[in-house]
């Protein structure tokens, strides 16, 4: 990763895009549950030069990097490993330039089927920056987007940035594990959330009270 910085900075992109290469087939050969847990506590302890973040039950985890690549679609490359039938299996995400830095994990009835949160920080190509959370599931045919969000959403976004809004309170409130979120309400300066819970299914809109009105 380190390298990859310094590639950039003397413009050898076609270096560059060979040592993306050399990392995308480095992380795909991760093809353990040991080995990934290992890389888990690895990152934790030490500061690393690359994004990396894992559920709680081990069976989903993202690694995010700078590509530093002019001909990528976007400036961050994102690879999941997800676990099935103890094999860990890679696959790309192909949804923007979005750095993950956790994983929160709901229990759906349908099937009784982990639903995965992955909270993250997008930054368009005209700068403005963007939380997001975007929900998957681990099926027979790989791991999948799920719409459980209000509107049949498979993802929610706040403009971090908006100029009205306290930058450190531009982002989403989650609680009870996953299963609460509040969203700040950005068209104005207040502070107020609006709430959605999961109930089994989906998330769907429900009401604060209170003190909870206000952040």
């Amino acid at each position: 990763m380190e390298e990859l910085s310094s590639l950039h900075s003397r413009g050898s992109e076609d270096s560059i895009a060979q040592l993306n290469e050399t990392i995308r087939v480095f992380i795909e050969k991760v093809n353990s549950p040991k080995l990934l847990q290992e890389i888990d506590r690895s990152y934790k302890s030490k500061k690393q030069h690359f994004s990396f973040t894992m559920s709680n039950d081990g069976k989903l985890a993202v690694f995010t990097w700078n590509t530093y690549s002019n001909s990528s679609a976007s400036g961050h490359r994102n690879i999941a490993l997800y676990l099935k039938n103890q094999k860990v299996i890679p696959t790309s995400l192909y949804n923007g330039s979005v750095i993950y830095d956790q994983i929160y994990t709901v229990q759906s009835i349908k099937g009784n089927l982990p639903i995965y949160i992955l909270h993250g920080l997008e930054k368009s190509k005209e700068g403005e920056k963007y939380v997001r959370l975007d929900a998957y599931s681990i099926k027979n045919n790989g791991i999948e987007l799920e719409k459980v969000f209000p509107d049949r959403r498979e993802s929610i976004t706040l403009l971090s940035t908006n100029v009205n809004y306290p930058l450190n309170l531009a982002d989403f409130k989650i609680e009870q594990k996953g299963e609460q979120i509040k969203i700040p309400q950005l068209k104005d300066s207040t502070g107020r959330y609006s709430l959605i819970k999961f109930d089994g299914t989906r998330y769907s809109q429900a009401s604060l009270e209170g003190e909870d009105l206000i952040r």
